[in-house]
């Protein structure tokens, strides 16, 4: 599952759950309370099969994602004249704007 912004049915564990992995992402960390909540009910859970592409080089940034289950590959990586080798992200890692 990847979790991106939307709405989401309220399930009181489904939400404590999403509370703790969000807690472990740095800049979300120390963020409580009412703030947490809007961040957790404005977001929603979304299912990817191996191999779909998630997003593609160039496409608008829309979404943030944290990884809760499964492993994501990040290819393609570059900026100007910089490459970069793939990077596998796990549980508890983010990507997105």
């Amino acid at each position: 599952y990847i979790l991106a912004t939307g709405s989401i049915q309220e399930d009181e564990r489904q939400g404590k759950d999403l509370k703790e992995m969000l807690r472990k992402v740095p800049f979300l960390a120390e963020v409580e309370g009412d703030a947490l909540d809007q961040i957790v009910d404005a977001s929603t859970t979304a299912t990817f099969s191996e191999g779909d592409a998630i997003v593609k080089k160039g496409d608008a940034g829309e979404m943030f994602y944290v990884l809760s289950d499964g492993q994501v590959k990040v290819h393609n990586i570059g900026f100007g004249d910089s490459r970069f080798e793939d990077q596998f992200l796990r549980p508890g890692q983010w990507f997105g704007e």
